[in-house]
C-alpha cells in the first residue's frame, strides 16, 4: 500500500514552458537596456523577445543569449553571458498551479505523506516553488541541488534523504514526473512506482534511453492520477 507520494516540479506541476517565458521576458529588457542610451538606436523589448521565442521555439537553446546580443549588434564578452544568465535564474517567475491541480494536492495530501524532489539550480528552484505557493501542499519540499551537484537525478541520493526524512522504509512510495531520461531510473531500481505526466506543452521530449528508465505508468494529467493510485492500493 502506497505511504509516500514523490512528485518532480517543472513540467509535472505546472508547465515549464511559462517559466522559460517568464525568464526571458525579463532578459529581453535587461538586452534593450544595453543599448546606448542617447543613440538614435533602439529596440523593443518586445522584438527582442519574439527573436528570442521564436530560437526557444525551434530548439536551438544553448546559444540564445549570445545569438540574440549577436543578432541585434550588441557587444558582449562571457562576463555579459554570465550576468545574463544570473539575471534569467534570479527572477522572480509569473507562474501559478492549475486551479484543478492544486484541488488534486489537497485531496492526495489528506490520504498520503507528499514531498516534493526536484533538480536545478538554486535559487532558481526556490523561486519557482515560491511562486507556486508549493510550501502548503508538501511534508517536505527537497531540490538535489541543496545535497551537491552530482545528487541531481538519476542519483538515488535525493530520493533517499526523503524516505528517510519521512520515515518511508518500504517501496511503498512512488514517483510522479516527466523526464524519462532521468526520473524514473532510481524509483523503478528500487521496486517503487513510477508514473510519468505527459503535459502537452513540456519542454523536455526524449524517450527512456532504456527499459530501466521507462515509467510503470503514464497519465496526461494530474486528475488521472488518483485513479492510478487507487488501483495500487
Amino acid at each position: 500500500m502506497l505511504e509516500c507520494l514523490i512528485f518532480d516540479m517543472d513540467d509535472t506541476l505546472y508547465d515549464e514552458i511559462n517559466y522559460c517565458r517568464s525568464g526571458y521576458r525579463v532578459i529581453s529588457h535587461a538586452i534593450s537596456a544595453m543599448l546606448a542610451p542617447g543613440t538614435q538606436r533602439t529596440v523593443s523589448s518586445a522584438e527582442i523577445f519574439d527573436f528570442i521565442w521564436n530560437q526557444f521555439q525551434n530548439g536551438d537553446r544553448s546559444r540564445i543569449f549570445n545569438d540574440t546580443l549577436d543578432n541585434f549588434y550588441i557587444p558582449y564578452d562571457s562576463k555579459v553571458i554570465t550576468d545574463l544568465v544570473k539575471i534569467y535564474r534570479d527572477h522572480s517567475p509569473i507562474i501559478s498551479l492549475d486551479p484543478a491541480d492544486a484541488d488534486i494536492l489537497t485531496q492526495l495530501r489528506g490520504k498520503y505523506k507528499l514531498a516534493l524532489l526536484s533538480d536545478g539550480f538554486l535559487p532558481a528552484q526556490q523561486l519557482k516553488a515560491d511562486a507556486l505557493g508549493l510550501d502548503k501542499y508538501f511534508d517536505m519540499i527537497l531540490f538535489t541541488e541543496s545535497i551537491r551537484r552530482d545528487a541531481w537525478k538519476p542519483s538515488p541520493l535525493g530520493y533517499q534523504k526523503i524516505l528517510t526524512d519521512l520515515n518511508i522504509t518500504t517501496n511503498c512510495w512512488a514517483y510522479i514526473a516527466d523526464n524519462e531520461t532521468k526520473d524514473f531510473i532510481y524509483p523503478n531500481a528500487a521496486g517503487a512506482t513510477s508514473i510519468k505526466l505527459n503535459r502537452p506543452n513540456k519542454v523536455h521530449i526524449k524517450p527512456a534511453p532504456n527499459l530501466q528508465a521507462c515509467p510503470q505508468y503514464s497519465i496526461d494529467s494530474l486528475a488521472q492520477l488518483p485513479q492510478i493510485l487507487s488501483s495500487l492500493t
